[in-house]
């Protein structure tokens, strides 16, 4: 017998980190993973409904512990228990909050290109949600982008901002460069909800719904120009 990973990770489980995190990585480039029900390598806990805040606990069973996952367009992270990050896959925007031309952000790695180690996220913390975006690409066309969601701060996304994926506000503009230190979204609150395409993303933040990104065919709501 098989469990379908991608099945159950819609449901809502826990994932111990282990040799199931090698199966895992497939995932980054949109394969259909799976693994079988008589390895100790992926470990599902349930999961009980959202707290309220956007928090979920879950009786974890191994250290690190994974309580969410999201998957990107060439990038997959893992919300550890403890409200850390880690992220692996392809890094050519920084989506994995790691540096792909000087090391870490502050300069005490090597550049990372692609990893498929979990890298820890050092610059966000408190983490209760996870969101990834961006289509599959390889070299320099990538555009991808991860954003954390916290119960004491605005969203924080990393990455892509060639199609100003990142929201950051007129004041960044869009660029090629890769992003990799989390910095929020502009203008939106604690507690918002956040879901992202391929090429932009929109958020829930206090009632309101706003978009932002490419908008080519309107998918931010408003015509070009307007």
């Amino acid at each position: 017998m098989k469990l379908n990973l991608r099945a159950g990770l819609a449901i809502g489980g826990a994932i111990s980190f282990a040799a199931g995190l090698a199966q895992l990585s497939a995932c980054a480039e949109g394969t259909q993973a799976e693994t079988t029900d008589a390895a100790a390598d992926v470990v599902f806990h349930p999961r009980p409904a959202s707290t309220g805040d956007g928090s979920t606990t879950s009786n974890c069973t191994a250290n690190p512990c994974v309580q969410d996952v999201a998957l990107g367009g060439a990038q997959t992270c893992a919300l550890i228990q403890g409200g850390t990050v880690r992220c692996w896959g392809n890094n050519y925007a920084g989506e994995l909050g790691a540096s792909p031309d000087g090391g870490t952000p502050d300069g005490s790695a090597a550049a990372i290109l692609q990893s498929q180690t979990p890298i820890p996220v050092s610059a966000v913390s408190g983490v209760v949600g996870l969101v990834a975006g961006g289509p599959f690409g390889s070299g320099t066309s990538d555009f991808d982008v991860t954003c954390a969601l916290t119960t004491t701060a605005a969203p924080q996304c990393w990455g892509s901002n060639e199609y100003d994926m990142l929201g950051r506000g007129a004041s960044f503009p869009a660029d090629p460069l890769p992003h990799p230190i989390p910095a929020p979204v502009a203008t939106l609150a604690v507690g918002s909800f956040v879901a992202l395409g391929q090429t932009g993303g929109c958020a829930v933040s206090a009632g309101a719904l706003s978009c932002w990104g490419q908008n080519t065919y309107q998918q931010l709501g408003v015509l070009d120009g307007g």
